[in-house]
């Protein structure tokens, strides 16, 4: 008759069949008791009182916290908007515009008595000879601003010459003479 051969492991000995069945039925009864073990955790567990409704239980804290019941609006959306605006309040103090006032060495009314002046003396002149004496574009607004002053209050005139931009700043013999005094600035 023949026979199956009898299975050899590695180091020569004999498997025993028997061995791997008792090694799955305990694998087996590891399982039955896991099972049995969370059973009784699931009836520990529904003999607990459920959570119910959450809000209402935040509700209550924040009324206890003198809060009222803001505490159950806050989304982290909102903490997130709101830490937006703290944060560029911050940005905007710490990074104010700066205004700087410069004081000029120049003023109105002197620079009204240098046109004046220098108008009485020459009796006629070009208009880009008013401006030689000036030391910087303030210095040139100033003496413009003077021009269009007295040109205003009659003291001396503009006249138009030939060609583009070519102005004669003439001096106002008719002018009735009067005390010097000019208007200050408000």
């Amino acid at each position: 008759m023949l026979l199956p051969r009898k299975e050899m492991d590695a180091q020569g000995n004999e498997i025993d069949p028997r061995q791997e069945l008792v090694d799955k039925l305990l694998e087996y009864r590891k399982y039955k008791q896991a099972a049995a073990e969370l059973t009784e955790m699931e009836a520990v567990r529904m003999l607990m009182v459920k959570r119910g409704n959450a809000n209402k239980e935040l509700g209550h804290i924040g009324e206890e916290a003198s809060e009222g019941s803001e505490i159950q609006q806050i989304t982290l959306f909102k903490l997130m908007k709101s830490f937006e605006k703290v944060m560029q309040k911050v940005y905007d103090r710490n990074n104010k515009p700066v205004h700087t006032v410069v004081q000029y060495n120049y003023t109105m009314e002197k620079s009204r008595e240098n046109v004046l002046d220098l108008c009485r003396t020459k009796k006629t002149m070009s208009f880009e000879k008013l401006f030689e004496a000036c030391e910087n574009r303030i210095h040139a607004i100033f003496t413009f601003l003077s021009m269009l002053e007295l040109v205003q209050q009659k003291y001396m005139r503009l006249i138009t010459g030939e060609g583009r931009n070519n102005f004669i700043v003439e001096w106002n013999e008719e002018r009735e003479e009067e005390e010097f005094v000019f208007p200050l600035f408000d």
